[in-house]
C-alpha cells in the first residue's frame, strides 16, 4: 500500500526570497489602497487602517491646541479641589485610580465631562482628542505641529 499524504499536510517551508516578494506585494496593495496593516491591541488578529484618516488628523493639531489650552485651567481647579480632599500626596493620574472618596469621584467626573465639552466645542471627538494625544507624544511631525500651534497663541 503506498504512503499517501494530503498535501496540506506536508510542511511547506517558505524561502526567504519568497517570503520577501509576499511582504513587498502586501506593501504595495496596501499603500495603493490606503490601508496600513497593524496588528490589534491582544495581537490576535490584523487591522487595517487607513492611512489617509490617520493623516487628516493633522489639520486638526490647531483645534487640539485650543481645545488644550482650554482644558488646562479645568485640570489645574480639579486638580486643587482633589488635592483639598486628598492632601498633598494626591496619587498621579488620581481620576484614574480605583476607590476614589465620594467628593473626589464627583470632581474627577465633573472634570471629564467638561473637557468632554471643550473637546467636542473645539470640533473633534473624544477619540480625535485621544488619537492626537498618542501622535504628539510619538511622532514629531504632530509634536512640532503642536508646539507651533501653542507658539501663536502665546
Amino acid at each position: 500500500m503506498a504512503n499517501l499524504t494530503h498535501p496540506l499536510n506536508q510542511s511547506s517551508q517558505v524561502h526567504p526570497q519568497q517570503r520577501l516578494v509576499r511582504i513587498f506585494l502586501l506593501s504595495v496593495m496596501g499603500s495603493l489602497s490606503g490601508l496600513v496593516p497593524g496588528l490589534t491591541r491582544d495581537f490576535s488578529g490584523l487591522d487595517l487602517t487607513s492611512m489617509a484618516h490617520a493623516q487628516e488628523l493633522l489639520p486638526k493639531v490647531s483645534n487640539y491646541a485650543d481645545a488644550v489650552l482650554q482644558m488646562e485651567p479645568l485640570r489645574l481647579n480639579a486638580l486643587t479641589q482633589v488635592r483639598s480632599y486628598m492632601g498633598e500626596q494626591t496619587p498621579k493620574n488620581v481620576c484614574r485610580q480605583n476607590e476614589l472618596p465620594t467628593s473626589v469621584k464627583s470632581t474627577c467626573t465633573e472634570f471629564f465631562n467638561q473637557s468632554a465639552d471643550v473637546i467636542q466645542q473645539n470640533g473633534l471627538s473624544n477619540w480625535e482628542f485621544n488619537q492626537i494625544t498618542e501622535k504628539v507624544r510619538t511622532d514629531d511631525i504632530y509634536k512640532q505641529r503642536f508646539d507651533q500651534e501653542l507658539k501663536k497663541r502665546q
